[in-house]
């Protein structure tokens, strides 16, 4: 049978009428591909389910293990993949297994989970466990995202309560201190504008004829030759991006085809993407020949 969780009870489990979840399995790093990946295991028989599966290398069992004790082991089928699991001191039983951060690796280790009774949901359950609100779980999520040292720390501030502290603050002004209330909501404002960019950043699309140094410019922006760069006019067909950052603030630039009149069916393709970033770019550096 298929059990399909619903509202979480005390214990940290969801649970239906027909039938009760009692762990649950999620990747809690970010997709992609990394040297290490972290999965947690929670609920009632979170530590039983893991324990199961742990091949120790000793003879201790995970669930005969103390609290907080990084134990070195095997998880899935075959050979499976070596991982460290540790159970946490929580108010909910909770394993946390730190395996190989390949795909694959991780789809072996959490596939093995599920065959052992875990039921797989999403990292934004863990989140919305782990912060004091519903802002503060935002932050998180965007903090596993974070491109750059500065927006990383901007995000933590916010999931340790940052904006909730603001609105206190505006909430004991707004009767005693319409004025400062009203400079604080504007404040506010302006901030939301940098907030929604931290974790994607700003677009900057470089623009113009062609042969004027755009792909130059950008391979000095890179440090390296992302761009072809030859004296022929119409070089560059394709969008070439990097990410950098400039201060901090994460910012993706783009290359894009020189803009002129031309019967080459191409390079027609290539200046209509170039437009069609120039529409969505927050600014584009237009590039002229004095």
């Amino acid at each position: 049978m298929t059990c399909h969780p619903g509202e979480p009870d005390d214990t940290g489990s969801r649970r239906t009428e027909s039938c009760p979840v009692r762990a649950f399995v999620t990747r809690l790093t970010p997709e992609g591909r990394g040297a290490i990946a972290v999965v947690r295991i929670w609920g009632p028989d979170a530590v039983d389910v893991a324990s199961a599966l742990f091949r120790p290398q000793g003879q201790l069992r995970l669930d005969q293990t103390a609290p907080s004790r990084l134990r070195l082991g095997r998880i899935g089928e075959a050979l499976g993949d070596e991982v460290v699991a540790v159970v946490l001191e929580a108010a909910v039983p909770t394993v946390e297994v730190q395996c190989h951060g390949g795909a694959a690796a991780v789809e072996l280790v959490i596939t093995a989970l599920e065959k052992a009774g875990a039921q797989r949901c999403d990292r934004w359950r863990v989140t919305e466990q782990a912060a004091s609100d519903r802002l503060s779980a935002e932050a998180l999520n965007d903090l596993a995202h974070a491109p750059t040292i500065l927006t990383a720390e901007i995000l933590l501030d916010q999931a340790q309560g940052a904006f909730r502290r603001e609105l206190v603050r505006l909430t004991e002004a707004i009767d005693q201190q319409p004025v400062q209330a009203l400079a604080v909501v504007e404040e506010l404002i302006r901030r939301a504008a940098v907030g929604v960019r931290l974790p994607p950043g700003w677009g900057v699309v470089i623009a113009g004829p062609p042969n004027l140094g755009k792909g130059r410019f950008l391979n000095g922006l890179a440090g390296f030759p992302r761009a072809i760069v030859d004296p022929a006019p119409g070089t560059t067909r394709d969008v070439v991006t990097i990410r950098t950052s400039f201060g901090g603030w994460p910012v993706e630039i783009v290359d894009t085809a020189g803009l002129r009149r031309t019967e080459d069916a191409i390079e027609n393709l290539g200046i209509a993407m170039s437009q069609r970033e120039q529409e969505r770019a927050d600014l584009v550096l237009l590039v002229l020949d004095r």
